[in-house]
This record gives C-alpha cells, structure tokens and sequence, in this order.
C-alpha cells in the first residue's frame, strides 16, 4: 500500500493509478505555499515495487504537471526527490530498497543553492556544513549519529561569525548513544562583529553569562 502522511487532510482530491511504470498517488490543491514539499510522506511504498524502475510520483495541482515528491526505485537503492511549489528541488534521498535504511540526504533553498548534505554514522566522527541561500557558510562542526561534537562555528549571511559553540570531545564512552552536552565558552556576535556575550557551560549546564 501507498499512503498519505500526515497532509491527508490538506488533500482535495487524490488517485491512485498505474501509468506504465508509474504510480500517480495523488495531488494538493489547497496546500499552503509556505508550507514545504517534505511534509508530504511516501509511506509503506516498499511493498508497490513492480520492477527495477518503478516510479511513484505526488503533484501539487491536479493537472500533474508540478511535481511534489517522487520516488524511483534502481537496483538496491530508492531514491526519493521532494520539490517546493515552484518547482525547484527541495531535499533528495537514498535509501536501501530492502530496509529503507537512510543512506544519503541533500538539502536544497528555494533558490538551488545546496543548504547540507547528511549521511548516517553511528560510530565515526564525520564534518559537517550548511550554507545560506547567498552561498556563505551558515554552520561547521562534527557531527556523528546525529549529534555535534568538538567545535561548530555559525555565520551571519554576510559572513561574520555568529556564534562560537563548542561540545563535548567524540566519542563519548558512556553510556554511548546519550546526546552530547556543550561546554565550555560559547561566544555570540552581532553582525558587525562585536562581541555580544559569553555563556559559560559545565557539565552540561549553563553557570554563567557575561555580556559586554
């Protein structure tokens, strides 16, 4: 079964029908343009496979002819695309076919530029950056099975630093999969670059903030 979630409710009508190797799921037309193309899910789609190349596809108008979400399906991948309303891709997928196991993701703004890319690890220390829609750094750090560690810059749009954050140094022993807690001094910057506060952390915890 191929299903909805969770923006059923925003649907004014829907089909499911097979064209060739395609699956046309549905459509939105009352969906809110500030709203995003990711919220839309592909649920349970495992089980439709009919070959190497099937597609299942979800539009934003009932003409089909802007595209919301598609999923193809190639060897032992599924590789999954959701696009905003005005067309530009969103954020790309991969995953593995057999256990929908999270392989690679991309993040797209509205205007092409790449916002981060991501892919999974639970036991190696991997770097990881974002940008703004201009093309400048947004966040740097390490990261690993989702959790930032060592030290992780931010940036203003015009490319100052904003924020200086440090974590706790990878890996953490015990117990191993517990978030990781910032320590340290953590600075912040207004945009022209002067210095706006410092925030102490221990253990964890926030023991002091010194402001200029």
């Amino acid at each position: 079964m191929v299903i909805l979630t969770p923006c059923v409710a925003h649907a004014q009508h829907a089909v499911n029908l097979w064209r060739g190797d395609s699956l046309v799921i549905g459509w939105y037309d009352d969906y809110p343009a500030k709203d995003s193309a990711y919220m839309v899910v592909l649920d349970d789609v495992s089980h439709t496979f009919r070959n190497d190349t099937t597609v299942a596809r979800i539009f934003w108008d009932p003409t089909m002819t802007r595209i919301a979400s598609e999923l193809r399906t190639h060897g032992d991948s599924v590789y999954t695309s959701h696009y905003y309303r005005e067309g530009q891709l969103m954020r790309r997928n991969i995953e593995d076919r057999k256990t929908m196991g999270w392989l690679y993701t991309e993040y797209f703004h509205p205007n092409g530029q790449l916002w981060s890319s991501l892919w999974p690890s639970r036991d190696t220390l991997q770097p990881m950056t974002s940008y703004h829609a201009n093309g400048q750094k947004e966040r740097d750090g390490w990261w690993c099975a989702m959790r930032a560690f060592n030290d992780w810059t931010e940036w203003y749009e015009n490319g100052q630093v904003k924020i200086e954050e440090h974590y706790e140094r990878w890996p953490i022993v015990e117990p191993p999969y517990r978030m990781s807690l910032p320590v340290g001094e953590w600075r912040y910057f207004k945009p022209n670059g002067d210095l706006e506060k410092v925030e102490v952390y221990e253990d964890g915890k926030l023991r002091e903030t010194r402001t200029k």
